[in-house]
């Protein structure tokens, strides 16, 4: 249905398809490649890479999709909602 109101505009510039745990590692590349490579930009991209796609796991997982529940387990994303 969107589709057929809103044109294509692109995909976001920051859709990565990398998984969980893999877009920290990115990171640390990237932080060699585009950053300073210092240790502080290294901890800063992998707390970023690790958070956002995290909370993307939790928000599905607590929506009920069991995909996103075993991935969390998976991972051992803690889950207050979980006990």
């Amino acid at each position: 249905m969107a589709g057929e109101k809103i044109p294509f505009q692109g995909l976001p510039a920051r859709i990565c398809w990398l998984g969980y745990g893999d877009r920290a590692r990115a990171g640390l590349r990237f932080n060699q490649i585009v950053a300073d490579g210092t240790p502080e930009a290294a901890r800063r991209f992998i707390r970023v890479l690790t958070t956002d796609p995290g909370l993307g796991i939790v928000r599905h997982a607590d929506a009920g999709y069991q995909e996103a529940i075993e991935a969390a387990r998976r991972h051992g994303i803690k889950m207050p909602m979980w006990g």
